[in-house]
């Protein structure tokens, strides 16, 4: 019987130093033809894809907490953030936050953009950041993102996403 394991990266699948140990190598080396290993986290695919590539998998890639599914053909499944809900974020929270990555299909989109906080949230660093800032409009293709907030603005900030389709986690 042929078995499918859906596994977590961060805390799970990597040790403490984020890197793949020998011995979960050599066991999902050695099993991978026999069961279907999946990644799925939190990273977005450029987060992920080196462990993949490394580990020898050719099952779906599941990132950005299931926002994005990456099949081994290419294609993807993908759920958008509505638009309209991105602009309130952008201009309702100003004051609010410290900082915003969200995460397109081909690119990140930033406002104070942040190298090592980019690297904490996707797991690598994306190779085309756009400030939103300089942008006329809205990309159509946001699919997730993290707002850094201090502390004492965490009610507030909370509050906002009431009556939003969009839930924080923190």
């Amino acid at each position: 019987m042929k078995y499918v394991f859906t596994i977590d990266m961060d805390g799970t699948l990597l040790n403490d130093a984020s890197k793949l140990s020998n011995k979960t190598i050599d066991v999902i080396k050695k099993y991978k033809d026999q069961h279907h290993f999946i990644l799925a986290s939190g990273r977005s695919y450029l987060g992920m894809i080196d462990f993949y590539q490394e580990l020898g998998l050719t099952t779906p890639i599941i990132s950005l907490n299931g926002a994005l599914i990456t099949y081994p053909d290419g294609k993807t499944s993908l759920t958008y953030l509505p638009k309209d809900e991105v602009t309130e974020i952008i201009t309702s929270l100003k004051g609010i936050y410290e900082a915003i990555i969200f995460n397109g299909l081909n690119n990140v989109y930033s406002i104070n953009h942040d190298n090592h906080l980019e690297k904490v949230f996707n797991g690598a660093k994306h190779p085309s950041v756009i400030d939103l800032t300089k942008l006329k409009h809205i990309p159509e293709d946001i699919i997730n993102g993290v707002i850094v907030t201090r502390v004492h603005k965490m009610r507030q900030f909370e509050a906002f996403f009431d009556e939003l389709t969009i839930k924080p986690r923190s």
